[in-house]
């Protein structure tokens, strides 16, 4: 059993640095797995905005921004964007942004490990939401983590 630090440093996961500026603290920390990097590297890599939401910026920079908000402690609660995370069942949460849903799960109160990243529209359109579950479900038991594997609660148990 290892914790997710030592997952990071076998390279079977990989520790999100936010790309936060040098007056900016790491507040939460959000590790992915090699599925979720592959995604970003090449399906949202070259992905342009489906244009419902008006002004939306580039999926590929919708994801950094919502990593970076995540690691540094941005307020996810707040009644400006009420749906911006979302629990489901079995302890997995999707985080969204305009184009993008981010699925995974809270190891620790905290600490966010990211399964993978689907597109908005395939999602809705196509029904894949189940399969995005399922396979962070999968991806969760597969993982050696240290005991328990993910942590239940709500956003307040969580942040």
């Amino acid at each position: 059993m290892s914790t997710a630090e030592q997952l990071a440093r076998q390279g079977k996961l990989r520790k999100m640095g936010g790309n936060l500026r040098p007056d900016q603290q790491k507040l939460r920390l959000m590790y992915a797995t090699p599925t979720a990097i592959g995604t970003i590297q090449t399906t949202v890599r070259d992905l342009e905005t489906d244009g419902f939401v008006e002004g939306a910026i580039r999926p590929l920079e919708q994801a950094m921004q919502q990593v970076s908000s995540f690691i540094r402690g941005d307020d996810y609660g707040t009644w400006m964007e009420p749906h911006k995370i979302r629990p489901h069942e079995e302890c997995v949460w999707e985080l969204k942004t305009a184009d993008l849903r981010l699925f995974g799960w809270f190891h620790r109160p905290l600490q966010f490990i990211l399964s993978d990243i689907g597109i908005k529209s395939q999602c809705t359109d196509l029904g894949l939401y189940h399969g995005y579950l399922k396979q962070c479900v999968q991806h969760r038991d597969e993982l050696d983590l240290d005991p328990p594997k993910y942590v239940d609660g709500d956003l307040d148990d969580l942040f």
